[in-house]
């Protein structure tokens, strides 16, 4: 890191040099140095491809998914639907909660390199997401022998053997994903999720802690941790990780879902108010879901001021 840095310092108008020093700080987990060494190499080169491949790379690796999102959708109208590309759109569109979309990006991958890891393993997460869980283990099952070590397929097969109730194999894969990648923070997020849902809340939490000593910044580790701590009834506690959670995840749908889990955790402390305004802000406070959740916070609050609007949008989105 520090010999490319010296290297691009003195010679800047090598475009490359900033690219390679990009991709070491992402290597790093250091997004943000990352992405200022990939404009710099842009304003040398500007629209050159692979800087900008590798910028939406790191744009999704830093949780900036409506950004990435952007970008790779410009990239792929240019013709560099590249499998790399595709898969990162993927990524993007499902950490936005858009899982179909991100099928399809995972396919159209797929379909440009036939047997891609990545977007075998991602298209597994995806299948889980929509509660595919057959069709998930089929294609982390298609990486994995092709690469038995590949520690992401190891973690998606883990919950998809949960999600099919054969619970005490998903321990299995998910320690082996852990024991290959200990600092790879979404598999940690993962084995915690596990653990959770068998109640084993104490090493819940330490799988939790785990993930946030190798990423600081990992919404779905607050929003993991959250979830424990209000399944303990720490509901202050709870809060203050979904604070975390909403403030890590800016506008994406991480933070969607951790308005929601903060909104339930103030309900159950008795704060209705608070639980309001939560959803109010939530970044997605017009879909169904939310107006329901919010319309029944307001009942308790005798608040029917606008409960003729709310039952209409609901009644549209049910049509």
């Amino acid at each position: 890191d520090l010999r490319l840095g010296r290297a691009a310092r003195l010679r800047p108008a090598e475009a490359s040099l900033h690219v390679n020093l990009a991709i070491a700080q992402a290597q790093q987990n250091k997004a943000q140095a990352a992405l200022d060494s990939m404009d710099r190499a842009l304003a040398l080169k500007p629209d050159w491809p692979a800087a900008l491949v590798n910028r939406a790379a790191i744009l999704v690796q830093g949780q900036r998914y409506p950004e990435a999102l952007e970008q790779l959708e410009r990239l792929i109208a240019a013709g560099h639907a590249s499998a790399e590309v595709l898969t990162n759109h993927g990524i993007a569109l499902m950490r936005l909660e858009r899982h179909d979309e991100a099928l399809a990006s995972y396919r159209k991958a797929l379909a440009a390199t036939p047997g891609y890891l990545k977007a075998l393993c991602n298209m597994g997460f995806a299948l889980i997401e929509t509660r595919r869980h057959a069709e998930a283990l089929a294609a982390v099952d298609e990486a994995l022998a092709a690469h038995p070590d590949y520690a992401e397929a190891l973690s998606a097969k883990g919950r998809a053997l949960h999600g099919l109730e054969r619970v005490e194999e998903a321990r299995a894969w998910h320690e082996r994903a852990v024991a290959l990648k200990p600092r790879d923070a979404q598999i940690r997020v993962h084995y915690a999720n596990y653990l959770g849902d068998l109640r084993d809340y104490p090493a819940a939490l330490a799988q939790v802690e785990q993930a946030l000593a190798a990423d600081p910044g990992c919404t779905e580790a607050y929003l993991a941790g959250g979830q424990v701590l209000a399944a303990l009834r720490r509901f202050e506690d709870a809060i203050a990780n979904y604070d975390q959670a909403i403030a890590s995840a800016g506008s994406d749908g991480g933070s969607s879902k951790a308005h929601h889990l903060k909104s339930v955790a103030e309900y159950e402390l008795g704060r209705l108010a608070d639980a309001v305004q939560t959803l109010q802000r939530c970044p997605d406070n017009k879909t169904m879901g939310t107006r329901a959740l919010l319309q029944h916070y307001k009942m308790y609050l005798c608040d029917w001021s606008d409960l003729e609007e709310s039952l209409a949008r609901l009644r549209a989105d049910c049509i």
